[in-house]
């Protein structure tokens, strides 16, 4: 009988977590790659989905769950200075860090539901080795992305691989408008190669 309650405990746990989150997260990577695809000159894209927490072939010690701070933000962003304690509180990075969580219990991005909301997803490469040196297209390696707890903060994860040694990692962090676009405020580097 315990063991009938803890898992239905924990299949509704899934649930919960698969309505609330998931349908929002496909949303704005749809909406994140549509804004990308308009800017000019943007080559050609596909996605490789994956995996929280993050595991990098080219940076070994980063880890997502780490990064989940006002300080390291502030201390690694570049290109602008926002001040990120007056978007993300503690509390949100909590949030974040069981967003993480459900993740991993739920698994693998549905590849299906990013390609029927248009998104161009790679599930397999079959370009050739010559092909993967200098590729007609980028490639993205897409995280899940992490919300504030009122939805208007979002912190996205994305690894670009563009050819022989041709790489970077990046955490962007974007605040929802009022019209339901997503302005990008500020960029961390994780690394580039």
């Amino acid at each position: 009988m315990l063991l009938l309650l803890i898992a239905s405990l924990e299949t509704g746990y899934c649930q919960v977590v698969r309505s609330a989150g998931e349908d929002r997260a496909y949303e704005f990577v749809q909406s994140y790659f549509e804004a990308k695809a308009s800017l000019p000159d943007q080559p050609p894209y596909r996605l490789k989905v994956a995996f929280l927490p993050v595991i990098s072939p080219y940076f070994q010690n980063f880890d997502l769950r780490k990064t989940l701070n006002n300080k390291y933000l502030d201390e690694n962003q570049f290109i602008v200075t926002a001040i990120t304690d007056s978007l993300l509180t503690e509390v949100d990075f909590e949030h974040m860090r069981w967003q993480m969580t459900a993740w991993q219990t739920i698994g693998k991005w549905r590849a299906g539901a990013l390609r029927a909301r248009g998104v161009r997803v790679l599930v397999r490469d079959r370009r050739t080795e010559l092909e993967h040196l200098t590729p007609k297209f980028t490639t993205y390696q897409v995280f899940p992305p992490l919300f504030s707890v009122d939805g208007r903060t979002a912190l996205f994860y994305v690894e670009n691989y563009c050819g022989l040694d041709c790489a970077g990692g990046q955490i962007s962090v974007l605040r929802r408008q009022r019209n339901g676009t997503w302005k990008w405020l500020l960029s961390v580097m994780t690394f580039v190669a």
